[in-house]
């Protein structure tokens, strides 16, 4: 557009520059990863619960093929829960000081690694190593898990539901899930069916939003006992429901 000046000369007006358009948001956490790494999350937990008596159907099957004793295979329940129970209670303080979207992570990690070792085990011994160890990546995962859910649920009353309803259905789902898989396939589809699921979590593991260390306050406090306290009746539950069972093949194999 041209314009002319008092002097004759003459002037180029260019047009006015135009504003930008606000920028879009970006949230540093879209809301579908926060859906993704809850159900992925409380998957992990009800799995963790249900190890506790899982196992318990497929007993028969593995005192058979791995040869070994009443004793001997009624540790597959024990070890798991020995130290389910033993290590949540030590990793209580660790977890105060410690970011929980670490150890959850950790924890995964080792349950699937000891998922997998399980499954391809070829004698008692080597299935109750792995059985130990996935009960040590199991009391990390359930003792770290209910600050990220609390996280990602915006309350810590919301998270605890959640963890706690996770806890009840892996407990009333494991022993039957286990029959079934026995039945439908073998024994070991028990623990190697659960090495993808503990991955999957995994990988959503940590795009849950950072959960800083717990400032230790009577809440938390009493939050931590609670929670030792579910493990602990989980576990006492387990190895009722297995002595049970192991009472029963004692009897038949008498």
């Amino acid at each position: 557009m041209e314009g002319h000046d008092p002097g004759g000369s003459v002037a180029l007006a260019w047009p006015a520059p135009q504003p930008l358009p606000p920028a879009l948001p970006v949230p540093s956490q879209p809301a579908v990863w926060h859906g993704i790494g809850t159900v992925a999350l409380v998957v992990a937990v009800a799995l963790a619960f249900a190890d506790a008596s899982i196992v318990v159907l497929a007993l028969p099957d593995i005192y058979t093929e791995l040869d070994t004793t009443i004793v001997g295979v009624s540790w597959v329940i024990t070890a798991y829960a020995l130290v389910v129970g033993v290590g949540a209670l030590l990793l209580a303080p660790l977890a105060r000081k410690v970011h929980p979207t670490l150890l959850v992570g950790l924890g995964l990690a080792l349950f699937a690694a000891a998922s997998v070792g399980a499954g391809l085990a070829g004698s008692a011994s080597a299935l109750l190593l792995a059985r130990c160890v996935q009960g040590a990546g199991a009391a990390m995962l359930l003792g770290a898990s209910l600050p990220v859910l609390s996280a990602l649920r915006g309350s810590r009353a919301a998270g605890m539901r959640l963890w706690a309803a996770a806890g009840i259905a892996g407990a009333v789902v494991g022993p039957a899930l286990g029959g079934l898989l026995t039945q439908l396939l073998d024994w070991r589809a028990i623990f190697l069916v659960q090495a993808p699921v503990a991955a999957l979590a995994l990988v959503v593991a940590f795009r849950p939003p950072r959960v800083e260390p717990a400032v230790t306050t009577a809440s938390s406090r009493v939050t931590g006992r609670v929670v030792a306290a579910d493990l602990a009746l989980a576990c006492v539950g387990a190895a009722s429901v297995g002595a049970l069972f192991l009472g029963v093949l004692l009897i038949v194999e008498v």
